[in-house]
């Protein structure tokens, strides 16, 4: 989505208003300030520049602290267009103010050139003591209420935390501190039930949650489930107040049957998901096991790395039958005139829980355990079915590229379950092009070989793929027949590193076309890169320039 970009004068009469309003419009899921008037900057104290500036980097970058979570969940419902009224109190200050002003915010939808912007406006309320008391209203309503309080700790619970998290983690990013999520397990907690009873074990996690909440002086306490508390607050001296934690509890208890265990992760900065955040301290505090001897254990990336590989190679074939694994399809552009040539199909993982997953995550899994077969396979199956419906509702059709490994063309008959497959769904053959990379070159046969020249004998056009990444290009030029070679990505990313990039590719282009192939080049993300590759004589080009790899449904149109 495009900014609403306003005429001088439509923007000089907007910030004249006697009024103090900011103009927003929400981009890509984040608030992007069009104006704000002269008013608003008089009444904070503050240039318009700095004012815009500060608003675009965090829209709760003056506000107290204690109010974010308010004011994140009030935003929420509004950009939304919930039937929420936007309608809220908060503390103000910026740095020209020598203490916080209560505000009071509303907002309205407007439509301006078929775009909702949001219309906020602001005014400085004097009489404190009675608005501190309407200050919590609408917020504490939520916070208290049974859906987002666990009755018995009457603490937060989980969907408290779903919900907000978030929130109480950017306001101790504000406060300049390091936000860190402790995860803590009472083990032998059925033990300590059987001998004492559920009466007794409830007195157990109520009076932790209040040792918790009397321990944790910044950040939250939340009663997560299953006998499970969630901390969010700051790792300086954290280790320290664990083990204090810890002891205290075990007085607490006055049992050997239970224990405390904690698992902790120090948030990134750019973690941006509250339950990727707690699976990790959870992930921590698993490796714990049944060792009474340890009480507490940090994250470490390594072993999510094994259970990452685990759950994709547990769960492809799923992936597959559920349609989890989907095609993304990236413009092949071409270099004469820019427009869409053909497109190259990727594989991509829309997980239900992990969500759109990176191909860095499950690609590598796959290779590592010989899997590539069934990827490719399922990917030109999809392939050939979106042609195919593309075909039935007349559009127009564009060639596809797919990708196969070497280990595929070990699989028996493989030439034929690709022609059988195209030409039975009633597909040209032109429409569908084979990438073969330059590394699965290497693992040369003479059985490659035949079936690549059995290929372009069908009618399949073949390209060389990612051409000069290894030391073998040249020979594979020789000892293969391709129709195109694809320029790999790191000769065009280094173009400006030296002078060897900008010699070497008008010289790749040259040999190409000197062997009847036609060159394509990727990678190419810049207006410079571009030109240059042109001039080189490449006839194709595909990069972020042009588009990144999409999801196209079935009238070809990119589904968001």
């Amino acid at each position: 989505m495009e900014i609403i970009k306003f005429t001088e004068q439509q923007r000089k009469d907007y910030e004249q208003l006697p009024t103090s309003m900011a103009i927003y419009q929400i981009i890509d899921g984040k608030a992007k300030t069009l104006l704000v008037t002269d008013e608003l900057c008089r009444l904070l104290r503050i240039s318009r520049e700095d004012l815009i500036a500060n608003l675009d980097k965090s829209m709760f970058g003056f506000v107290h602290p204690d109010d974010i979570g308010r004011m994140a969940y009030f935003g929420k419902n509004f950009a939304a267009h919930t039937d929420e009224k936007y309608d809220v109190f908060f503390r103000w200050k910026t740095p020209k103010m020598e203490d916080y002003h209560i505000f009071h915010s509303w907002a309205n939808h407007v439509l301006v050139d078929g775009v909702s912007l949001g219309f906020f406006f602001y005014s400085d309320v004097e009489e404190s003591g009675k608005n501190n008391q309407i200050l919590d209203t609408h917020y504490q309503k939520y916070a208290n209420d049974q859906m987002y309080q666990d009755r018995l700790t009457n603490l937060p619970n989980r969907r408290f935390l779903e919900i907000f998290g978030m929130e109480e983690v950017a306001k101790l990013r504000l406060a300049k501190k390091q936000p860190v999520c402790i995860t803590l397990n009472i083990a032998g907690m059925s033990v300590y039930n059987n001998l004492y009873g559920l009466k007794k074990g409830d007195l157990l996690l109520r009076e932790l949650s209040e040792l918790l909440v009397s321990e944790i002086k910044e950040g939250h306490v939340y009663y997560n489930k299953d006998d499970r508390f969630l901390i969010l607050t700051v790792v300086e001296g954290i280790d320290e107040k664990i083990k204090e934690i810890h002891e205290k509890f075990i007085n607490l208890a006055k049992n050997e049957a239970v224990d405390l265990q904690f698992g902790l992760y120090q948030i990134l900065d750019d973690d941006q998901n509250i339950m990727t955040i707690t699976q990790r301290a959870n992930q921590a505090m698993k490796e714990i096991g049944l060792d009474r001897r340890v009480y507490v254990k940090k994250y470490d990336p390594a072993v999510e790395e094994d259970l990452e590989e685990s759950y994709f190679l547990n769960n492809f074939s799923r992936a597959m039958a559920e349609g989890w694994l989907t095609a993304y399809f990236q413009p092949i552009c071409s270099a004469k005139d820019g427009k869409t040539a053909s497109y190259e199909a990727l594989a991509r993982w829309q997980d239900p829980e992990k969500g759109l997953v990176s191909p860095a995550a499950f690609i590598p899994v796959i290779e590592k355990y010989h899997l590539t077969y069934y990827l490719d396979m399922y990917m030109l199956w999809e392939v050939v079915a979106k042609l195919r419906q593309w075909k039935e509702r007349g559009l127009d059709l564009k060639p596809v590229s797919v990708n196969l490994a070497h280990e595929d063309f070990e699989m028996p008959n493989l030439v034929e379950k690709i022609n059988n497959l195209v030409t039975g769904a009633g597909l040209s053959r032109s429409l569908i092009k084979i990438e073969i990379t330059e590394r699965d070159l290497s693992n040369n046969t003479s059985r490659l070989k035949e079936q690549i020249d059995q290929l372009r004998s069908y009618g399949f056009e073949v390209w060389m793929d990612d051409f000069g990444s290894g030391y073998s290009s040249l020979n594979a030029l020789n000892d293969y027949s391709f129709d195109l070679v694809k320029i790999d990505m790191v000769f065009v990313r280094h173009l400006d590193d030296g002078q060897l990039n900008r010699l070497l590719i008008p010289e790749i282009a040259k040999v190409a076309h000197k062997l009847g192939l036609k060159v394509l080049a990727e990678g190419v993300e810049t207006e410079e890169q571009r030109d240059f590759l042109r001039e080189a004589g490449c006839n194709l080009l595909q990069g972020f320039l042009f588009s990144k790899p999409v999801e196209l449904d079935e009238n070809q149109q990119v589904i968001s």
